[in-house]
């Protein structure tokens, strides 16, 4: 690896050495992915197949501490960042062009608490999954039946 082309969260062009990288790998749980890697391109494909959106550094998430981390080194050394649900991004937002983007994609739990009539979903989690887990607790979930699409914030 060497040092890291980057784009700053206020669009400007920066270098982040090789060991500030190394730094923010070795401390993810999940892997930290960049240009020539082998999940790197389907990692970075969204639904929308016109959006073609390049990142520099990808971390996929394999828990909260992941996501907190990447947060951190993002504002640490001001890294644009993007954040990629369950993959159905219509106008491409999920995906930045020389930044940091965050995939939440493999956090799709999906938590129903019939007692407090609540339910917990995860970045990641999509219209499908908690679809079923709702039907599961005799719930019913508004919107679209489609099982791909994210559910909204």
């Amino acid at each position: 690896m060497t040092d890291l082309r980057i784009t700053t969260n206020n669009g400007a062009d920066a270098i982040l050495e090789e060991a500030v990288v190394q730094e923010l790998k070795t401390s993810l749980h999940g892997p930290l992915l960049q240009p020539g890697d082998a999940e790197y391109d389907k990692t970075r494909t969204v639904w929308n197949g016109m959006v073609d959106r390049r990142p520099a550094l990808i971390v996929r998430c394999s828990g909260v501490a992941d996501v907190i981390a990447a947060v951190r080194f993002a504002r640490t050394h001001k890294i644009l960042i993007s954040v990629r649900g369950g993959g159905h991004n219509a106008p491409g937002s999920a995906v930045c062009q020389g930044g940091l983007m965050i995939d939440l994609a493999t956090l799709r739990s999906v938590r129903v608490d019939p007692m407090r009539r609540t339910a917990r979903a995860e970045g990641g989690a999509t219209w499908g999954i908690s679809t079923v887990r709702l039907r599961l607790s005799a719930w019913q979930q508004p919107g679209a039946p489609c099982p791909i699409p994210v559910l909204p914030a």
